[in-house]
């Protein structure tokens, strides 16, 4: 009885350690999308002033 009930808290163990990592790497993923969406934002930005900036040039 023993035996069966040191394998089922390893396996047990296992099964949260498995949990917590995936909690980590969603965790992980929606950080890194934020930071590409800002960056995605952050580019547009400067391609909408630096489109500005030659319209106003061309046309002087």
């Amino acid at each position: 009885m023993s035996r069966k009930n040191a394998y089922l808290s390893g396996f047990l163990k296992l099964k949260q350690e498995k949990r917590r990592e995936n909690y980590i790497m969603k965790d992980e993923k929606s950080e890194i999308s934020k930071i590409g969406k800002k960056t995605e934002k952050f580019c547009l930005t400067i391609r909408k002033e630096f489109s500005i900036i030659t319209h106003a040039l061309w046309n002087a």
